[in-house]
């Protein structure tokens, strides 16, 4: 049991419900430690909320509690849940988020249903935040059974993560995360570069550029120039050094690429 909190939501910091569910969890776990993961995902991207997710809490504590509220059917039949894994716990909605942990397979999930963990006896129909999945992480931080939540559950809602399309000499690619630098997060993992191109010449073509190396750092062009790379997340990623790859090539989330070999 760590005591730590980390926090993804979509809420931003202008409004003031971030600092309202922290406020929850600190009246219920004052030793609570907070960890703000990311605010700033876009407004009810449940994808977007599971890329960051991903790539972030494998580096949390041991017994870390993930919070996670990106929720665009709040107030529905959704379903409020907690999931276990042999290193943490997770709280938010049954909407997909979770997907990745699921992914990893060793994990039990539970539906959130006991009241008396709520901050009220009566949520809010829009800020389950404040009235369920804050409370509900406090009180899992300090150490409460993950069977004292809810009934378990199987039927967990899932979502399609773009996959590569891989032909007999191509890769097909497309951007799946803009960072806030504008480098292009694709879906391309250096794994599967590995396996098929190796060290094969390739061409690398996005929008109208044609690339055919791999750089290390972004200082290895100069200036304003385009890059291939391979990125924190582990994932074939495209920079501009010192500039935006997202406004030099004019990419949105969703743009293809392909790598012939």
């Amino acid at each position: 049991m760590s005591g730590l909190i980390s926090i993804i939501t979509d809420f931003g910091e202008r409004d003031g419900w971030v600092g309202t569910m922290k406020g929850v969890i600190l009246g219920i776990n004052p030793g609570a430690k907070l960890v703000d993961i990311s605010h700033q995902i876009t407004p009810g991207d449940v994808r977007e909320a599971c890329l960051v997710l991903q790539a972030s809490f494998p580096f949390f504590p041991k017994g870390t509690v993930h919070l996670c509220v990106v929720d665009p059917g709040v107030g529905s039949a959704r379903r409020a849940i907690a999931v276990e894994t042999s290193h943490y716990k997770f709280v938010g909605p049954d909407n997909g988020l979770f997907t990745p942990i699921y992914q990893r397979g060793d994990f039990q999930a539970v539906e959130i249903t006991n009241r008396e963990l709520f901050y009220s006896p009566h949520p809010s129909f829009t800020f389950h935040g404040r009235d369920i999945f804050a409370p509900v992480a406090a009180h899992l931080s300090q150490g409460l059974a993950l069977k004292e939540v809810g009934p378990r559950i199987g039927d967990l809602v899932r979502i399609e993560l773009p996959s590569p399309g891989v032909g007999p000499r191509e890769i097909t690619g497309e951007v799946i995360y803009i960072d806030r630098f504008g480098n292009l997060i694709t879906n391309i993992a250096k794994e599967l570069f590995d396996r098929k191109v190796g060290s094969s010449p390739f061409k690398l073509r996005i929008g109208r550029a044609i690339l055919k190396t791999l750089s290390r750092s972004y200082a290895d062009v100069p200036r304003g120039k385009l890059l291939a790379h391979w990125g924190s997340w582990g994932y074939l990623e495209l920079s501009v050094n010192q500039g935006s790859a997202q406004r030099f090539l004019s990419a949105t989330k969703g743009t293809k690429l392909t790598i012939n070999y």
